[in-house]
């Protein structure tokens, strides 16, 4: 009721600009993902066991209905997102290409957990919407009045509110939760495998595949080895030394 109130307050004519502006992260979050599944090709697994093991993940009890496509190209990254039929997956070429059969069911693991828990509709799609509506009011009652001013002082000040706003409910905000949402799904994952080994198998390869060091960060991502470290303390998690 409270976004409501304040968005009825608001003229809607003065917040085209900023919600165009604020709503710009969901261009590469949700938009060009579906682009990109719509252009990729249908997962062909080769492996008896893979293709057993999504077939039983396809009946789990409340599992929504998903796809999986691999993205020619490559790309060494994976993502899930919500498409109109059901949730969607989208394996970059260059994991396709450059993971095991069983690091490759890792990541898929990772990013059906993500479908499990609903993140993207349920809390990334909300954090992105919530952070664009709260960014346009910042710019139109804080940094529109500055601007105004036509004052040196006034424009920088306004140019600092944007940029204060943008990174507060566009960057920093979201990607807390969503460094969370990372961790969460791969616990899940490991549940989903019943062995931590090839999780922690998958993220040294994708960091070794994208030429990162496992102690790099993102503002959405945990970095690789906090993600390993969070797999090995799970309970009943074993170390697992990966092979070179």
């Amino acid at each position: 009721m409270t976004v409501v109130y304040w968005a009825a307050r608001i003229d809607a004519g003065l917040l085209v600009v900023p919600l165009c502006f604020a709503a710009m992260p969901l261009v590469p979050t949700l938009i060009v993902p579906w682009l990109k599944f719509a252009k990729a090709r249908h997962l062909q697994a080769n492996d008896a066991l893979m293709e057993k093991w999504l077939a039983d993940l396809r009946h789990r009890p409340r599992t929504p209905r998903f796809r999986i496509r691999v993205q020619d190209g490559e790309e060494a990254n994976a993502y899930a997102l919500r498409g109109l039929g059901g949730h969607l997956v989208v394996i970059g070429g260059g994991l396709a290409n450059g993971l095991s059969s069983r690091e490759m069911q890792a990541v898929l693991a990772h990013e059906i957990a993500h479908v499990i828990h609903r993140d993207v509709p349920v809390r990334l799609v909300p954090l992105a919407m919530g952070g664009a509506f709260f960014v346009a009011l910042c710019i139109t009652y804080l940094a529109g009045p500055l601007f105004a001013t036509d004052h040196p002082l006034g424009l920088a000040a306004g140019g600092v509110t944007v940029s204060l706003a943008a990174l507060v409910f566009n960057i920093l905000i979201p990607g807390y939760f969503m460094k969370k949402m990372e961790l969460r799904a791969d616990r899940l994952a490991v549940e989903l495998l019943g062995d931590p080994a090839p999780m922690e198998d998958a993220l040294r390869k994708l960091a070794a595949l994208n030429d990162e060091p496992l102690e790099a960060k993102s503002w959405s991502h945990p970095s690789y080895l906090q993600r390993i470290d969070a797999i090995r303390s799970l309970p009943g998690a074993q170390s697992h030394a990966a092979t070179p």
